[in-house]
């Protein structure tokens, strides 16, 4: 009889905390790092989740997208805490229970499992793992959040290990039609606006030479001044019809350049797991 006590008080000991607390998160300070409405900071036991300070692009997206699900989920609501003990003299290691109504308590260590936002550490307490590994082999069955098909993660293991795909390579042989029938066009429309501007030019001489030859044909000094007053109407008109298709032309040359030297180069687009490399080659 005595033994069986002493084996329950051990057993006590050991577990976490039966005595569950009430908190709030206030802030959510990393992916698995909160503070609590009395000041505290609490992790998640026996998890690895992916920070948003990791160098890895990969792990560190994965982490904004678990991030702002926590805001949404977590932030300022309350939750019941087993406290399994200390990760340093400031940060408490927990799991956390999201309360209900009628005392229904969602286990957010599951949760995390489930969702494929957290991976087991060997580090953790076995019943622990024994308990949670079902729920862990859910999210890797369905390629969930850190199990997508890119990235494996050996069972229990506090990092990632990456098996990047086979480098892609995709190139364009050249040239590249669609681009060099705009460019052509782009050529068209700029000579159609040079050759409307010099023809307006030559009507401008035209008039100018017309000015000139008011006196010779007109005795009245009111009439030739109403006729040369209209011809510079027309002439200040011509002008700004000329300026417009100078503009439209000179843009359409660059276009027509601009295109046709891109049609006539190879494009070149590497792909990775990290990166995507894009290449002109002539």
């Amino acid at each position: 009889m005595n033994s069986k006590i002493i084996l329950f008080s051990i057993m006590i000991f050991m577990s976490p905390s039966i005595f569950a607390q009430s908190y709030y998160l206030t802030k959510i300070i990393d992916t698995n790092l909160f503070e609590t409405n009395d000041g505290r900071k609490v992790k998640f036991y026996g998890l690895y989740i992916p920070s948003l300070q990791d160098s890895n692009q990969v792990l560190a997206n994965i982490a904004a997208e678990i991030y702002q699900w926590e805001i949404e989920n977590l932030l300022n609501q309350n939750f019941s805490a087993e406290i399994y003990g200390e990760a340093t003299e400031k940060i408490v290691l927990v799991n956390l229970f999201k309360n209900y109504p009628f005392f229904v308590k969602e286990n957010l260590i599951v949760k995390f499992l489930s969702l494929g936002y957290a991976s087991l550490l060997e580090t953790a307490n076995k019943t622990f793992i024994a308990e949670m590994r079902e729920y862990q082999e859910e999210a890797q069955n369905n390629k969930l959040g850190i199990w997508k098909e890119y990235l494996t993660i050996q069972k229990y293991i506090d990092m990632p290990i990456f098996i990047p795909k086979q480098q892609i390579i995709i190139q364009k042989s050249r040239p590249y039609l669609p681009l060099l029938g705009i460019g052509i066009a782009s050529f068209a429309l700029a000579w159609d606006g040079f050759a409307t501007a010099s023809d307006i030019q030559s009507n401008i001489d035209k008039l100018n030479n017309d000015i000139n030859l008011i006196p010779e044909i007109y005795s009245s000094i009111e009439l030739r001044k109403e006729i040369e007053n209209v011809i510079k109407d027309e002439i200040e008109n011509q002008k700004k019809i000329k300026t417009r298709k100078i503009i439209v032309g000179a843009t359409c040359l660059v276009a027509g350049i601009i295109t046709t030297l891109y049609s006539f180069k190879t494009v070149e687009i590497k792909t990775d797991l990290q990166s995507i490399n894009l290449s002109y080659k002539f």
